[in-house]
């Protein structure tokens, strides 16, 4: 079972699909998330003026 999933996995990637849900963290977004922390906006403020969780801000800053 293994072999047949990493096959058709291969087989999936081959025609260019990726797995997992798709990032909201543009970079454009990552790059305006860390203008306004370095300006000394907090996470709240920041995930709210971007429209996405406080998570993928923090995850974007590290």
């Amino acid at each position: 079972m293994r072999e047949r999933t990493l096959v058709g996995l291969a087989s999936a990637r081959a025609y260019g699909h990726v797995g997992g849900w798709p990032t909201v963290m543009t970079p454009e977004r990552a790059r305006q998330a860390e203008r306004m922390r370095e300006d000394g906006h907090f996470l709240q403020a920041i995930d709210s003026v971007l429209g996405v969780g406080r998570s993928s801000v923090s995850h974007a800053l590290v």
